[in-house]
Parts: C-alpha cells; sequence; structure tokens
C-alpha cells in the first residue's frame, strides 16, 4: 500500500519531537507489597500542585478471610476515624445480590461496599480511587469516588462504584489502605499514586 509514494510496509526511522503529548496526570509513586504489611501509605501530598489524587490499585490481596478492604484520609499529625460518608452500589455476580451502600458516620472507606474478600486466596482486589478537593478544610470538602472488583471465594465476583465524603474541617495531606480495624495483612499488591493537575 502507497500513500503519497510511500510504501507503508517499509521500515521507518523516526527521528523527530513529539509535541503537545498530555502531562496533566502525573505518576508519583509506586508500592509492591513484596511480604505481609499491614498498610500501605502515601504522606505528603501536594495538593496545590495536584488538586486531585488517584491511587491504583492492582492485586491487593488480604492474608485472613473475609476481611475488609478499607482507607483512611488525614492530616499529617493523624488519620480520620471518623465522619466517612460512603453511597453507591455493590453487585456480586453468582449470587444475584445487589447492595445499595450507605455508610454513614463510617470509622473508614470501605472498598468493598457491604462485602468483604471472602476466602483470601481468592480475594485479589483491583481498582481505583480519586481524592478530590483534599486542601479545602471547609467540613465535607474531601470526596472520594471508587470503582473496583475483586473475585469473592471460587464462584463470585463482586464490583464496586462507590462515592462519599469525609465530614472533617480540615486539609488531607496523606491516605492509608488496608484491613485497617481489623487484623489482617496483605500479602500481595501493587498501588500507584497519581496527581491531576488543574
Amino acid at each position: 500500500v502507497k500513500a503519497g509514494g510511500i510504501s507503508l510496509s517499509d521500515t521507518f526511522a523516526f527521528t523527530g519531537t513529539v509535541t503537545g503529548t498530555p502531562n496533566d496526570m502525573v505518576k508519583i509513586s509506586t508500592t509492591t507489597i513484596s511480604s505481609a504489611v499491614a498498610t500501605v501509605e502515601f504522606t505528603s501530598l501536594d495538593n496545590s500542585t495536584f488538586p486531585v489524587h488517584v491511587v491504583h490499585m492492582q492485586n491487593v490481596e488480604l492474608v485472613a478471610n473475609n476481611k475488609e478492604f478499607c482507607c483512611q484520609v488525614g492530616t499529617d499529625s493523624a488519620y480520620r476515624t471518623d465522619n466517612y460518608r460512603t453511597t453507591g452500589v455493590a453487585g456480586r455476580a453468582g449470587a444475584t445480590t445487589i447492595d445499595g451502600v450507605s455508610n454513614h458516620t463510617s470509622s473508614e472507606i470501605k472498598l468493598g461496599g457491604t462485602f468483604t474478600q471472602g476466602q483470601a486466596s481468592y480475594g485479589n482486589f483491583s481498582g481505583f480511587i480519586f481524592f478530590y478537593n483534599m486542601a479545602d478544610t471547609e467540613q465535607y470538602s474531601t470526596n472520594y469516588l471508587v470503582h473496583g472488583s475483586f473475585p469473592q471465594d471460587s464462584a463470585y465476583v463482586v464490583h464496586t462504584n462507590l462515592s462519599g465524603r469525609n465530614g472533617a474541617s480540615e486539609a488531607h495531606t496523606k491516605v492509608k489502605f488496608g484491613n485497617l480495624t481489623s487484623d489482617s495483612n496483605m500479602s500481595s499488591g501493587t498501588f500507584t499514586l497519581y496527581g491531576m493537575k488543574a
């Protein structure tokens, strides 16, 4: 095939410069779990440069069975353990179960909605969470959007689509992931933090 006298089946060497590539989403940090840990944290978030932060999670596995995979936001000095208000849906294929999620004044963001990860050997969570307005100090300003999926035991697959806010009147500069209010470590998983410019 020829276009303008050039055969498109030929091999070409590119020596030019590509301009106009998008740079509004910046990869900041990646943490890969190689041995069991209780939590994964991203601290000192640059809210002035990045008004939106995104954490992508891949194949996060909890050590113990039937535990919840969760997240909290925090200030420089402490994590919030109250006032998370989450809504949305969590559906489970294989059992025709779709639950409305309404966690009011919860101690954490429950990334699995109303479902635990079931048998640990099947329960690898993959998905992402967006954080908005973390620099604002007005009440309910930090809000989040969660989309995730994980197999639950051998016959079920759970899908979550959630959103919510934290009610504290403070700016937030760090996030933490894990089975935060119970007793299970994470045995594997990759967490990547991205920042999105305005």
